[in-house]
């Protein structure tokens, strides 16, 4: 007589769309090859480290909101470094929670919230330091600690924008 197949464990639920999920990694395979072919190329900036956070970054936000002589720069400053940092781990992110999502238990409470929520960020802070020391031996490449707060930012704003997606299908299909 044969064996009933195993029932998935709860602490493990099933994604709903295993062909999703599927797609979703071979996504988050690109988006890393895609953030890893910007990243470490060599640069023209001056090789430095910085590990004061927003050092550069504050006072150019400052020269934005009051006006000052170096407008420009610090416009340059704060949509290339601060927002272009922030965005381009964006579909990291997004992609990650697609392939990441909790399947047939979930819940518009979140019952496997804090879990994933940490996973998504470890996933995200371990490639932008990844990236950041690899970055220590690319000639012309900075070493910010700004990048990697605003890339793991942008890892967790890209998984929220799909968390909070799902989440409202879940609740507009009960």
């Amino acid at each position: 007589m044969a064996k009933p197949a195993p029932r998935p464990s709860p602490a493990r639920p099933l994604p709903r769309f295993p062909r999703l999920a599927v797609v979703a990694w071979l996504v988050v395979a690109l988006v890393v090859a895609w953030l890893l072919s910007m990243t470490l190329w060599p640069g023209r900036a001056t090789d430095h480290i910085n590990l004061v956070p927003f050092r550069e970054k504050w006072p150019a936000i400052v020269c934005l909101a009051a006006g000052c002589s170096w407008y420009r720069a610090a416009r340059s400053i704060v949509a290339i470094d601060l927002l272009g940092n922030l965005a381009v781990f964006v579909p990291y992110g997004a992609a990650l929670a697609v392939a990441t999502l909790p399947g047939e238990q979930r819940t518009p409470a979140g019952r496997h919230g804090r879990r994933w929520w940490l996973r998504i960020f470890a996933a995200g802070f371990c490639l932008s330091l990844g990236i950041e020391l690899a970055q220590l031996a690319v000639p012309g490449r900075v070493t910010d600690i700004d990048d990697l707060i605003l890339n793991v930012t942008g890892t967790l704003l890209g998984a929220a924008g799909i968390r909070f997606l799902d989440l409202a299908l879940l609740i507009l299909t009960r």
